[in-house]
């Protein structure tokens, strides 16, 4: 992490000027109506967004992950703390090196399955996968590295690597995330998470076998959600409880046999729901630069949203049901 880092009021004024930029609800509305992926890809194009690269409508990936590079190089330029360029860039560390993992089991290069670089380079996650440097990692990483390698030497799936790596990760961001507004955060996606497992695995034993610690949910009230057992779940869960009525709604979802999409949509804007929420009351410190960030980072998701529905012929209504908070 750094040593020196910019000036708060600095660092504030950059985000101000770069929220201007966002592309906002009405231009992800025009690409979702679009009448094509071409159509979408030119009001994308109106903006900043991909920066001054001449892509093409069929490379609109590369485009996506440009901005995701970029987003990264901008919190390790601009992060006011260190716990808050951990929790922006650890997860895509936890991820990489999990399909390195993978990846040396099975022989493949990893190259063309990782993700935006984090804190550290492919080339030093590539290193503690081979066993040749672990000093300078997360205690959480390294150990998640080992066990997910005994794992897959002892012919485990895939799904148990994946529990390893999540839970070394969310291990990791509440050790280091002291600020309250954050950790709340960290909190409800651990809940989210277990809720979703929960209800894919439609089994009390798996889904206590991928259950997270840190959030609200219990291990009883999985077992509940598992069971899809509605009324032990209201009796389980306060009636303040944040994700209660998410979860009580996920049940009538899946036992409906519909994909879980709007419960997903709910979970996965809620980083962004909590700091627009708290903008006016909780605007001083670190908080503009995390407003910022979740906005921009939900955004970015927003537009893989839009031109993959458009590439897979999805409907304006259907894309536009999957658009996350921004």
């Amino acid at each position: 992490m750094k040593e020196k880092r910019k000036s708060i009021d600095f660092i504030n004024s950059i985000c101000a000027s770069r929220s201007q930029g966002l592309l906002g609800e009405q231009r992800l509305i025009r690409m979702a109506e679009a009448e094509s992926l071409a159509s979408a890809f030119d009001v994308l194009r109106e903006s900043a967004f991909g920066g001054e690269i001449n892509f093409s409508s069929a490379e609109y990936e590369r485009v996506i992950e440009s901005e995701e590079k970029a987003l990264n190089a901008f919190v390790k330029e601009y992060a006011p703390s260190d716990e808050i360029e951990g929790y922006c860039l650890a997860p895509y560390d936890f991820y990489n090196a999990e399909v390195m993992v993978k990846c040396e089991k099975l022989g493949l290069s990893y190259e063309e399955y990782v993700g935006p670089i984090g804190a550290f380079s492919l080339e030093e996650l590539q290193l503690l996968v081979r066993g040749k440097e672990q000093t300078v990692f997360p205690k959480e990483l390294v150990r998640a590295v080992k066990e997910a390698l005994l794992i897959l030497e002892e012919n485990g799936g895939g799904m148990a690597v994946g529990v390893i790596f999540t839970r070394a990760k969310y291990e990791y961001l509440t050790r280091i995330v002291k600020t309250g507004y954050l950790r709340e955060i960290i909190s409800k996606e651990i809940d989210g998470l277990n809720l979703c497992s929960a209800i894919r695995a439609n089994d009390v034993e798996l889904a206590i076998s991928q259950y997270v610690h840190g959030g609200k949910l219990t291990v009883e009230a999985i077992k509940a959600i598992a069971l899809r057992d509605k009324k032990a779940l209201k009796l389980l869960l306060s009636i303040d409880c944040w994700i209660k009525d998410i979860a009580l709604q996920a049940i009538d979802i899946a036992n409906s046999g519909k994909p879980l999409v709007e419960t997903e949509r709910q979970l996965n804007g809620l980083s962004a729901s909590r700091m627009l929420a708290g903008r006016y009351t909780e605007s001083g410190g670190t908080y503009p630069f995390m407003l910022y960030y979740c906005r921009r980072k939900n955004e970015i998701a927003c537009v893989r949203t839009a031109l993959t529905g458009k590439a897979n012929g999805l409907l304006a209504e259907e894309i536009k049901r999957r658009f996350i908070t921004v």
